[in-house]
């Protein structure tokens, strides 16, 4: 469990209260926030102790794409939020969390994933979570991610994961 303090889009913060993301132990209601390499995808509490944080941040990155122009394509798997492609568009945000002592950045590449067929579209890879946050092992790419159990301490730098193979 990590101690996020708020999260931002393109540098942008959305100055969440302090302890939106605290875990709750008197009513178990919001379990904090944990980075969890078998998650697939991120997932933003919707019941944290002051605000719904999935709402605020996907509300974030709407606003990126409508200044764009782009308008949200209905889509049936778990209101996922999802827009139309445009060829040559590279203009996707990244999203830093901030947590006490290090800020956490996801690439930009990663924020969404490109769905081709008959209509080529892209949907954003955060989903709501109902009594925590977790960030998903697909945040997690090309970021090396070490536990340390003599200082008690979790700690991530930027690397390129493709130079791993052997």
């Amino acid at each position: 469990m990590l101690n996020l303090l708020d999260i931002s889009v393109n540098s942008i913060p959305l100055r969440f209260p302090p302890g939106t993301f605290d875990r709750n132990v008197q009513d178990s209601t919001t379990l904090g926030f944990f980075i969890d390499s078998g998650a697939p995808f991120t997932l933003i509490d919707q019941r944290t102790n002051r605000v719904n944080a999935y709402r605020a941040l996907t509300l974030a990155l709407q606003r990126h794409y409508e200044s764009y122009g782009f308008q949200r394509r209905p889509t049936a798997i778990n209101d996922q939020i999802c827009y139309d492609e445009r060829l040559g568009f590279d203009q996707h945000p990244t999203i830093t969390y901030h947590f006490e002592g290090a800020d956490y950045t996801v690439d930009s590449r990663f924020v969404h994933t490109r769905f081709e067929g008959p209509i080529t579209y892209f949907c954003l890879n955060v989903f709501k979570g109902n009594g925590m946050s977790i960030l998903g092992a697909n945040d997690q790419q090309n970021m090396r991610i070490i536990y340390d159990n003599n200082i008690n301490s979790i700690q991530f730098f930027p690397e390129e994961c493709a130079y791993d193979s052997a």
